[in-house]
């Protein structure tokens, strides 16, 4: 029988790269419009959080930003540390930008070992799914006007919240910011009613 292994891929830090007098007002900014950002510290609580039976659960460490090359390191860091465990069986759980270096880094490896892909609050570049991968759980809210916003800045065209393809899973939640995905904010509607994200998270893994 195969070891098991999560790997967590958080998503980008723009603003906290930036001094702190202009993330503060960054900051500002983006709550007065109503894009509620997530903090850092949510990735460790989700690290914390996870109940499952595998021994080692991973933070993939990239830099976080925001241009096509920290993606790309991404990638290659995604691809290095898929190789390291190739004997383990894998699941993946991707925050935010990680979903769309998630499945980029599907397109180009054979990842017979990968499990089951859990993207939380995703930004897709592209929607349609049209080669192999394993089960992908795409959780996303109506309410992630965050996200919205960048997939139309950064792929009005192929991109969008909801994938489209042979082993997908789309689940809507309702009412929830980017802000809210990582944190303790209880499901208000729907089949995980009064649960958090990270309890619907659990209830995926090991299943």
């Amino acid at each position: 029988m195969k070891k098991k292994v999560v790997i967590i891929v958080p998503g980008t830090k723009v603003l906290r790269k930036w001094p702190k007098f202009i993330q503060v007002v960054a900051n500002f900014f983006v709550d007065l419009i109503g894009l509620k950002v997530p903090s850092i510290e949510n990735t460790d609580l989700l690290k914390k959080k996870i109940k499952t039976k595998r021994k080692k659960v991973i933070v993939l460490k990239w830099s976080q930003g925001f241009t096509l090359l920290s993606k790309w390191f991404a990638k290659k860091r995604l691809k290095n540390l898929l190789r390291r465990y190739k004997n383990y069986d894998i699941e993946i759980i991707g925050i935010s930008m990680a979903g769309d270096i998630i499945t980029n880094t599907l397109k180009e490896i054979r990842g017979e070992n990968i499990k089951k892909v859990i993207l939380i609050g995703a930004l897709n570049s592209n929607q349609k799914i049209n080669f192999k991968t394993p089960k992908i759980i795409n959780i996303y809210s109506l309410s992630d006007d965050f996200i919205k916003l960048a997939t139309k800045v950064l792929s009005p065209i192929s991109g969008g919240q909801k994938l489209i393809g042979k082993n997908i899973e789309n689940i809507i939640i309702p009412k929830l910011t980017h802000k809210d995905f990582l944190g303790k904010t209880k499901i208000k509607k729907g089949k995980f009613r009064n649960k958090t994200i990270l309890e619907v998270i659990n209830s995926f893994l090991d299943s």
